[in-house]
């Protein structure tokens, strides 16, 4: 048996073609990383990590945080990361992620 997420159930509730292209049939369209997406994604990892340890008993100081934030950063990051913004770079984006 399938097993649907909200997610994607929300999807086919507001446009069940938008649903049809992003999960039965998907069109072989180049897709690109945004820096938006990627840093959402760092700061998840970095969250799911300090509650992972946490949860094992240990208490990360702001700097510990910090040093994971930045490794998650480091290892992750590639060229193919678009940003669209004229204005902002990628170090940017990385300092809203370290104020978060």
């Amino acid at each position: 048996m399938a097993i649907y997420s909200h997610s994607r159930l929300g999807t086919f509730e507001t446009c069940p073609k938008q649903y049809w292209y992003g999960y039965v049939e998907r069109p072989d369209i180049e897709r690109t990383d945004s820096v938006e997406a990627f840093l959402g994604s760092r700061a998840h990892d970095t969250l799911e990590e300090v509650y992972r340890r946490r949860m094992d008993g240990q208490a990360l100081s702001k700097d510990d945080v910090l040093a994971l934030y930045e490794q998650y950063w480091d290892a992750k990051w590639h060229d193919g990361i678009h940003i669209v913004s004229q204005t902002y770079s990628a170090e940017d984006y990385r300092e809203v992620g370290r104020e978060c």
